[in-house]
């Protein structure tokens, strides 16, 4: 009997801990984990206070410019807070490649733009990731267009009981785009020949 009701006391606990969270709302979910000085810190690389996260550097302009805030200015005009908006770059894939352009966003066999993802559970929330224009390499057969991947660390907001917790993890973010061969899986296989015992 005692060990009936300790399991199913353990059983209760256990699922309270996993449905409570989904019922906390955003309002009551309070920042505990992280300090507040060190999220200002990190709010500081987002839009808030007109400063821009470290990846939108990725945009040629803004990296030539990086004291110029009339270009600052201008990428703010363009945006208007939307998801998914592209700061630089056409989204269409070319014919040819474009050896006239000073950036190899548009030279390279692999051209990409570069967009806006907002994110309300990580911090920064807002960062510029790149996207291929093209499926396949501009003037050469057999050969894809694939991300390039950085792997920067961000803090990622969980609601638990006790409130907000920003944990640190590391995340996959696009930042350009390669021409690369069409990976054969029949490369990858690999055939384990086992010999009876004698």
């Amino acid at each position: 009997m005692d060990l009936t009701r300790t399991v199913m006391s353990f059983l209760f606990y256990s699922l309270l801990q996993l449905i409570l969270p989904a019922l906390v709302s955003g309002r009551e979910c309070v920042d505990t984990h992280v300090p507040e000085r060190f999220i200002r810190r990190e709010i500081a690389n987002d839009f808030v206070d007109r400063a821009l996260h470290r990846s939108f550097n990725l945009i040629p302009p803004l990296r030539k410019n990086l004291a110029k805030e009339s270009e600052i200015d201008k990428l703010f005009k363009k945006i208007k807070k939307r998801r998914g908006y592209t700061l630089f770059g056409e989204r269409s894939c070319p014919n040819t490649t474009n050896p006239a352009s000073v950036d190899v966003i548009a030279r390279s066999t692999c051209p990409w733009y570069i967009y806006m993802d907002v994110d309300d559970g990580r911090l920064p929330r807002v960062m510029a990731f790149a996207n291929c224009r093209c499926d396949k390499c501009i003037g050469q057969t057999g050969h894809v267009c694939m991300p390039v991947y950085s792997y920067p660390m961000v803090l990622r907001r969980i609601c638990r009981i006790d409130g907000y917790h920003y944990v640190p993890v590391t995340e996959k973010h696009p930042v350009g785009c390669t021409c690369a061969a069409v990976r054969d899986i029949t490369m990858q296989i690999v055939t384990t020949v086992v010999k009876p015992n004698s």
